[in-house]
């Protein structure tokens, strides 16, 4: 039996990264997130500046991959948490999709231009956030995928649209979970 994932996707600053705990942590699944990674290869191999930042942003990805098919193959569903941009996915992702249902979280601009703002000084310096802000070089809106992936659109502005108990549902649907917390 095949493990399945829960993909959490969407731009920088929709509260994909808060999702995704709070989901993990009630459906009680392994939380595997690209700034963990990445964050964790910072200390060991990050030279403090945007090139080996982006090397390294470009490394988490066959990591979080390599782990989530693990679990896949392990028969266990994960959350599996990163600005998914689709055309520079790979062909890893590709073969995981097929297990998996998405979230996309999406935010206005202000409200996620002002999360991001105001995490700035607070994430890893890996993650290059003051910088990308003075250069008003913040990272690019993530689009869902192509194709057929379950998919859910929830708006973070002001809580969450649809609420948590229904998308908590939607998940365990997704996932073949049990359906009682």
């Amino acid at each position: 039996m095949e493990g399945r994932l829960l993909l959490i996707n969407g731009s920088p600053g929709t509260g994909k990264s808060t999702l995704a705990a709070e989901l993990s942590r009630r459906l009680r699944l392994p939380l595997l997130a690209k700034d963990t990674v990445k964050e964790a290869l910072a200390g060991a191999l990050w030279t403090d500046d945007r090139e080996s930042s982006n090397r390294l942003g470009g490394a988490t990805f066959p990591v979080l991959y390599a782990i989530a098919r693990v679990q896949v193959e392990l028969g266990l569903a994960a959350v599996l948490e990163a600005p998914f941009h689709w055309r520079w996915a790979g062909p890893e992702l590709g073969t995981l999709v097929a297990r998996s249902a998405m979230i996309l979280c999406e935010a206005d601009a202000t409200t996620s231009l002002a999360r991001y703002r105001e995490r700035a000084g607070a994430r890893h310096p890996v993650h290059l956030d003051a910088e990308r802000l003075a250069e008003n070089s913040v990272p690019a809106v993530v689009e869902p995928p192509p194709g057929t992936l379950p998919l859910l659109r929830v708006r973070t502005d002001d809580g969450y649209d649809p609420g948590l108990d229904r998308v908590l549902d939607w998940c365990r649907t997704q996932l073949d979970l049990p359906t009682t917390p």
